[in-house]
């Protein structure tokens, strides 16, 4: 369980970094843009993923 918990905070600190830079690059594109949209839906999958990784974490 010490290690599925040690990959979660990995990977959840390698997404955290992902989405932050996504989100920048997100505040600057025009919301009208279709690539917009596409990197929202990436980074709604990013927050449901760090959501996964979380409860994996709490299961062990």
């Amino acid at each position: 369980s010490q290690t599925a918990h040690d990959v979660a905070d990995i990977v959840n600190n390698e997404l955290d970094i992902i989405k932050r830079r996504l989100q920048r690059v997100l505040n600057k594109l025009n919301q009208k843009d279709r690539l917009f949209h596409k990197l929202e839906k990436l980074l709604q999958r990013i927050e449901s993923t760090e959501t996964a990784l979380n409860d994996l974490k709490s299961v062990n």
